[in-house]
């Protein structure tokens, strides 16, 4: 032994007495260094003997204090641990308690691949069935003869079985296409473990404890196309950990606890088309991370602690599809950003903090089709911010701070189909709001302050099958309001204060399905008002201060399903009022004066037997 190498092993002795087991002994340390050399083995189980017996006269201890501060083991680890304490007092109580909790996670791995191989190929794997041990399951894999078995597995699904070390005898799997190792607690993966997997394309670890990964782990998986370590414990990626993967398609790191990206772990995936980063702690990005990432169509780095992103950051993704940046702290955003992504189609903004948006921020976005600024901070909006998404279909600028809309802001989405400005602080909308949306499906306008509605606000919305104008301030509705909504299916028009409803209101919506009018201030309705709505199947009418029921009111709505009365001030029905409605399956009265006397003869209601009356 050198001089040198003695003035080690004295000084990691040292250590040792001063860091002892309790406290957290480098075990898996010391089996490395223990590996290098006979000399270094013969003064290691010197000094593990001398520690072991100095604890072992101060009373129990237990594995898993043990390794309470080590970092999380692999099977190569348990397996050098096993060597090391078989030479160093095997009797000792301590020694024994690690050495079978090692032995029994390598045995649960082991007979885990087993029960794996036989449920999944019974007929190939009739023989391993029969092995019942541990040690009998490893001399089965061990056995040569059966490896052109192993070798004909192209799948294998090791979800969920518990596992805290990857199975050794994985490497027999040479030909393995499909691997799942997900939803169990494993804490590490050795280098090795995947060394023999040249041909795997599917890799599955999410749901483990991972911690780290070393650089060689998926060195030689050159064929794979699928890598999920998502909902993991990872909280750096070294920039050689994916240098191989020349062939990976898609790559999930979200739900981690990634803080920071060296701008070279990406560099050589230029075949990724989808990387997932959501749920990290990101604070910021070089611009060069995704530099070489030329045909990634999904980029997910949503519900991270993103305040700015540099202008160059997305520079060179011009097949970028979908970029999802929501729930994070952005406060704006450089108009330079998005201006190389020619080809989105999908921009999540939503839950940030941004107060504006510069009018050129959305300019080179020509295929844009959804476009999500929900719950920011915006209180006022360019004209010109959505002048040329053309194509845009989905546009949500709910949850902000909007007082008013310029009539101009929406004139050039002639495609839009959905558009909610729901909670806002809306209290009027010009009447040429929406008049170039003339394929919009759905229109959000709920929880802000309108009192009034122009007649022409929605005359030129054709194709409309969904309004919502509930949770306002609405006092009254000109009847011509909806007159040009032939289409519309669902009208939300509760939580107001409505004190009349004029009987032309809704005399054009044929095929309306559902109406709300519950939450206002009526006393009665018009026994025409719903006359023409031959396709409502739902009619809610509850919290209102209605003192009758016309008996004409429901009389052509031969449709209708559920009608909701209830919290009214009814006192009578006529038996006529529900006699076309063959349909009705449920009838709610409750909390009405009419109600409060007890129970209501179903037949004095002119109900057939199986409508549901709630009362």
């Amino acid at each position: 032994m050198t001089t040198r190498m003695k003035l080690q092993l004295d000084s990691l002795a040292t250590e040792i007495r001063i860091h002892i087991f309790d406290q957290g002994l480098p075990i898996i340390d010391l089996c490395r260094l223990r590996a290098t050399s006979r000399d270094h083995r013969l003064e290691v189980d010197d000094i593990v003997r001398r520690e072991l017996i100095r604890l072992n006269t101060q009373g129990p201890s237990t594995f898993s204090h043990f390794f309470a501060t080590q970092e999380p083991l692999t099977s190569a680890n348990a397996w050098a641990i096993l060597s090391l304490f078989k030479q160093t007092y095997p009797s000792l109580s301590l020694n024994m308690s690690i050495q079978k909790s090692c032995q029994q996670l390598l045995d649960q791995a082991t007979m885990a691949l087993k029960e794996a191989l036989v449920l999944q190929n019974p007929q190939h794997f009739a023989d391993l069935g029969l092995q019942e041990t541990a040690e009998e399951i490893r001399s089965w894999f061990a056995n040569p003869v059966n490896h052109p078995l192993l070798q004909n597995v192209t799948q294998l699904n090791l979800k969920g079985y518990g596992l805290s070390l990857v199975p050794s005898e994985l490497r027999l799997l040479s030909n393995l296409q499909w691997l799942s190792l997900a939803n169990n607690q494993i804490g590490a993966i050795d280098p090795q473990t995947f060394a023999n997997l040249q041909n795997l394309q599917l890799l599955y670890l999410d749901n483990n404890k991972i911690s780290k990964i070393d650089p060689q782990t998926f060195a030689n998986l050159q064929n794979l196309q699928l890598l999920y370590l998502d909902n993991n414990k990872i909280s750096k990626i070294d920039p050689q950990a994916f240098a191989n993967l020349q062939n990976l398609q898609e790559l999930n790191l979200s739900q981690n606890e990634i803080s920071a990206i060296n701008p070279q772990t990406f560099a050589n995936l230029q075949n990724l088309e989808s990387l997932y980063l959501s749920q990290n702690k990101l604070s910021e990005i070089d611009p060069g991370t995704f530099a070489n990432l030329q045909n990634l169509a999904k980029l997910y780095l949503s519900q991270n602690h993103l305040t700015g992103i540099d202008p160059q950051t997305f520079a060179n993704l011009q097949n970028l599809e979908s970029l999802y940046l929501s729930q994070n702290h952005l406060t704006g955003i450089d108009p330079k950003t998005f201006v190389n992504l020619p080809n989105l189609q999908e921009l999540y903004l939503s839950k940030n903090q941004l107060k504006e948006i510069n009018p050129q921020t959305f300019a080179n976005l020509v295929n844009l089709q959804s476009l999500y600024l929900s719950q920011n901070k915006l209180s006022e909006i360019d004209p010109q911010t959505f002048a040329n998404l053309h194509v845009l279909e989905s546009l949500f600028l709910d949850q902000n701070q909007l007082k008013e809309i310029n009539p101009q802001t929406f004139t050039n989405l002639p495609n839009l189909r959905e558009l909610h400005l729901h909670q806002n602080q809306l209290s009027a909308i010009d009447p040429q709001t929406f008049a170039n949306l003339v394929n919009l499906r759905w229109l959000y306008l709920a929880q802000n302050q309108l009192k009034e509605i122009d007649p022409q606000t929605f005359a030129n919305l054709h194709d409309l099958e969904s309004l919502f104008l509930d949770q306002n301030q609405l006092k009254e509705i000109d009847p011509q309001t909806f007159a040009n909504l032939r289409k519309l299916q669902s009208l939300f028009l509760d939580q107001n204060q409505l004190l009349a409803i004029n009987p032309e209101t809704f005399s054009n919506l044929r095929n309306l399905a559902k109406l709300y009018l519950n939450k206002n201030q009526l006393t009665e309705i018009a026994s025409e008002t719903f006359l023409n709505l031959v396709n409502l199947q739902e009619i809610y009418l509850h919290q209102n201060q209605l003192r009758e029921i016309a008996t004409k009111t429901f009389g052509n709505l031969v449709n209708l399903q559920e009608i909701y009365l209830h919290q009214n001030q009814l006192t009578a029905i006529d038996p006529e009022t529900f006699a076309n409605l063959s349909n009705l399956q449920w009838l709610f009265l409750r909390n009405n004066p009419m109600t409060a006397a007890g129970p209501i003869d179903r037949a004095s209601l002119g109900l057939a037997e199986g409508v549901n009356v709630v009362i």
